[in-house]
């Protein structure tokens, strides 16, 4: 069994030197990479800086180490720091510079302690698996920032003796801490991007047009070939940048960090790279104000994008988790209303057989007993005539209580006869049992009607009327039932005593679940429920049912009721 060896940081858990090694094939391998991405930006690291002697603009070389570092056990770190002062003597030596200590000295150690001190501050502040969240960001530069004031520092105490490079040490220390700091957060959020594994499996994080990553590409060269063709042309520093500025923008929104933190790069690289070896006049004399203005534009275009990007894509990540969500909540719900719908089908098919069962079981039964007393009766002594007819109306209280379970469970003439017939018979029943008189208005086609909906209709309509005989106290009450084109519109209405529906709905003694239970009924199939009421103004229960069945039913239909 492979012994995996548990991340030395939680930031690791999404990206390490460790997994660079592996893909590689070996640490000898990954060191060999690295120095062949230190020696480029090494160079630049002494490109960046005009001939007068200005400050560097920014250290490139230093961002690479910081993520190396970073995203490595501290067992690596020497092996890096080691690999990155190597190359930097080399590429020294092969730009002539001074061999002095002190000059050595200065030109391989501020990047490592920058670095070093970057990577640890890093980690002090953010102790969880790197994620594209907005928050990681700040923390990130601020880690970046500290690293290049240390290193900066040091390359302080290492000119000590030999006067300042600028107007003052102060100069020096702030100039030296942005071309550390800037180089560590420029590199450092190109290098993070592309180490990290979190950008697999991700939709958001792929690249979805080549097309809008080389005309972001060709844009920020085109604003290059500007700065070269007015090289000796009095210049503004910020010509540039407003050139490059929108499509930097543009990258943000369109392309995934790792690509959009590139071309930002690209940009930066070779705006310091152009600024510095210009042969014309700027618009700002002193070189020391002027890279001051550069360094600011630098770790605007820097920072900004980093920020941007990761904002962009961790929204867009949220809103199109939270699509899925919906629509997954969506489809559940559909599909429990569909189990719902064919729970309701099964259970009103058990309700007819069971009614038919009733009917030829013991209805006809009870209609045989009731003829045997009958003859009984009629042969028997006067005093067992008595007992007969004590039998015989009891037998008859069973027969009719029997006739209303059945009509309860399956109505008569429903299934055979139609709606129309149904609700004949319901006002009939109605008038009987509960001495209310119920006027019938029935204009459809019963062709158009499924039987799901004659039942859904018939049952909502009984519900309503044995609300009126519950809480109306009249005598009177009206159902229309009328096809209005796709859907069923259906009334129910009296003039009784009303309700005051805000407190009778939601109170705690509420007796309107049938109402409710009716706003669910009629909100599965997607129809709509209305209810008309107010104390002393009767009640007008207002419904559409489609008959056409949707193939994906809103959850969203309310239950309205108004004064």
């Amino acid at each position: 069994m492979t012994n995996v060896a548990a991340p030395f940081h939680p930031t690791h858990t999404t990206g390490s030197w460790e997994d660079f090694e592996k893909r590689v094939g070996g640490a000898a391998p990954a060191l060999a990479l690295f120095a062949l991405g230190c020696a480029p930006l090494l160079w630049l690291d002494r490109m960046l800086q005009e001939p007068d002697g200005s400050p560097i603009l920014l250290m490139p070389s230093a961002g690479l180490l910081f993520i190396a570092l970073w995203m490595s056990r501290p067992s690596r770190w020497p092996a890096l720091v080691v690999v990155h002062m190597l190359v930097a003597l080399a590429v020294g030596s092969a730009l002539s510079m001074p061999h002095t200590v002190r000059e050595i000295l200065l030109a391989i150690v501020p990047v490592p302690v920058c670095g070093i001190f970057a990577a640890v501050t890093t980690m002090l502040l953010i102790r969880v698996p790197i994620q594209l969240a907005i928050w990681q960001v700040p923390l990130a530069i601020i880690g970046g920032a500290l690293g290049g004031l240390a290193g900066s520092l040091v390359a302080l105490l290492l000119r000590l003796g030999t006067g300042p490079t600028g107007p003052s040490y102060t100069f020096d220390l702030l100039s030296g801490w942005a071309s550390l700091g800037l180089g560590a957060v420029t590199m450092g959020a190109v290098t993070l991007m592309w180490l990290l594994k979190i950008r697999v499996g991700i939709p958001e994080l792929l690249l979805r047009s080549r097309r809008e990553l080389a005309g972001v590409i060709v844009w920020v060269l085109a604003a290059g070939v500007i700065g070269v063709i007015f090289l000796r042309e009095p210049h503004h520093p910020i010509i540039m940048p407003i050139i490059a500025g929108p499509a930097l923008v543009f990258g943000c929104f369109r392309l995934p960090p790792r690509w959009a933190l590139s071309v930002s790069a690209l940009f930066i690289l070779e705006y310091a790279f152009i600024t510095t070896h210009r042969m014309g006049t700027y618009t700002i004399a002193d070189p020391n104000v002027r890279s001051s203005l550069q360094q600011l534009l630098i770790g605007i275009f820097a920072t900004v994008p980093f920020m941007l990007s990761i904002g962009v894509t961790q929204l867009r990540i949220i809103v199109t988790r939270q699509a899925e969500l919906n629509a997954r909540l969506v489809s559940d719900q559909e599909r429990l209303r569909s189990y719902a719908r064919q729970l309701a089908a099964a259970e009103e098919k058990a309700r007819r057989a069971t009614a038919v069962d009733l009917h030829d079981g013991i209805g006809q039964t009870l209609a045989g007993m009731l003829m045997i007393v009958e003859v009984a009766r009629q042969q028997s002594a006067p005093t067992a005539q008595k007992l007969l007819d004590d039998l015989r109306l009891r037998l008859r209280e069973i027969q009719d209580l029997t006739r209303r379970m059945i009509s309860d469970m399956s109505p008569p003439g429903l299934y055979d006869l139609g709606l129309e017939a149904a609700l004949q018979w319901l006002a009939a029943h109605m008038r009987t049992e509960a001495d209310l008189s119920v006027d019938i208005d029935c204009r459809f086609d019963e062709r158009r009607l499924r039987l799901d909906t004659r039942v859904l209709v018939f049952k909502i309509v009984r519900e309503l009327l044995r609300n009126v005989v519950k809480h109306a106290g009249v005598t009177r009450a009206q159902v229309n039932v009328e096809e209005d084109g796709d859907w069923l519109g259906i009334i129910v209405s009296d003039e009784g005593r009303g309700f005051e529906w805000q407190m009778e709905m939601f109170g705690e003694r509420s007796g309107r679940f049938g109402l409710w239970s009716v706003a669910d009924r009629v909100r599965d199939v997607g129809g709509t429920f209305e209810v008309y009421t107010a104390i002393g103004s009767g009640a007008r229960f207002v419904l559409k049912l489609p008959l056409i069945l949707a193939p994906g039913l809103s959850d969203t239909v309310p239950l309205r009721m108004q004064g």
